[in-house]
């Protein structure tokens, strides 16, 4: 289960997660701070990455429209459009290359960049696409006619990645890196169009447009439980070697919880009175009004485990599992 536990989601929306004074201070405190630790999905490292793991690529298309007349003595018609697809792929890639360079002196005095970091990265991913439209219009005549039209995609992509290399700073040691992600995303579009025209304007041979525009769209993106864990291999001096959580190098074990909103609404009018019309010159007049909002909320949460004591034996989903976390027994 993605979404954040009940027991983390109850304490944000009573005035925030207990933080370290408060669980020194109360023991009440100490006991949701306790329960919340437990309540996350103790999983934070892919268990296996390889190719064969998924399924097969799949897709599906639909579509049908049509166009009926009103009647046989009326030039007024009805016209309508559906389209759906769905797509469900797989991807995965061994041996990645993943970077960071840095300028190791004067540009004039190097020749190359220097790798400060290098990571061979393995990397999984699921990915589904759904997506929709409809169309309605309506034309009473040949100066005036109505569309209304629909949009929807939805989308969402899992991914796990692990990766392994060196650091510059730290020659005798292996650092790694795992991560489970989820990105969903989903827009809604409607728009509303109108065009109508007429030959006349107070009596006299002026042919007039007048077009209008209504649209409102709504995009979303969540990424629920974002979880990456950070450690390394060291080489001690005996020659042997042993896993490490440097929070001084890296990040402990984080999970984030983002997601973002967004609103966009646009009216338009356009009003054209043609005063003359040749092959050789034109004269109109055309006035308008517009209108466009947007509205963007974007939220993010972080929870980070503190190991305190905690032994680390080397492998991610041990150090959070509800043995190791929140009072210990």
């Amino acid at each position: 289960d993605r979404a954040l536990p009940n027991p983390a989601l109850k304490a944000i929306n009573n005035g925030g997660v207990p933080s370290q004074i408060d669980v020194l201070l109360s023991n009440d405190k100490l006991q949701e701070s306790s329960l919340i630790s437990k309540s996350f999905n103790p999983t934070m490292a892919p268990d296996r990455l390889g190719a064969g793991k998924g399924g097969l690529n799949s897709s599906l298309y639909f579509t049908i429209g049509n166009t009926i007349n009103r009647d046989s003595a009326s030039t007024g018609k009805f016209g309508y459009f559906i389209g759906f697809n769905y797509r469900r792929g797989f991807s995965h890639y061994e041996n990645g290359e993943a970077s960071r360079y840095i300028l190791p002196g004067s540009i004039d005095d190097v020749s190359a960049l220097l790798s400060q970091r290098s990571f061979n990265k393995t990397e999984s991913k699921e990915s589904v696409l759904m997506g929709g439209i409809a169309s309605l219009s309506y034309k009473s005549n040949n100066n005036n006619s109505i569309h209304l039209n629909y949009i929807h995609n939805h989308s969402g992509e899992q991914r796990a990645s692990s990766s392994i290399g060196t650091d510059l700073d730290q020659p005798d040691s292996k650092f790694r890196v795992s991560e489970l992600d989820y990105l969903q995303r989903a827009i809604n579009s409607v728009q509303l169009i109108g065009k109508h025209k007429k030959d006349k304007l107070f009596n006299k041979v002026l042919p007039t447009e007048f077009n209008w525009l209504a649209s409102g769209t709504h995009s979303s993106q969540d990424q629920p439980d974002y979880r990456i864990f950070s450690d390394h291999v060291a080489t001690l001096s005996d020659g042997s070697n042993q896993a490490l959580i440097a929070p001084a190098i890296y990040n402990l074990p984080t999970r984030f919880y983002r997601n973002m909103s967004e609103i966009n609404s646009d009216v338009k009018l356009d009003y054209t009175i043609t005063i003359k019309e040749t092959d050789t010159s034109h004269f109109k007049v055309k006035i308008g009004a517009s209108n466009t909002y947007k509205s963007r909320s974007f939220q993010e949460k972080r929870f980070e485990y503190d190991l305190g004591s905690v032994a680390y034996n080397g492998t991610p989903n041990d150090i959070t599992s509800s043995e190791n976390v929140g009072i210990l027994p």
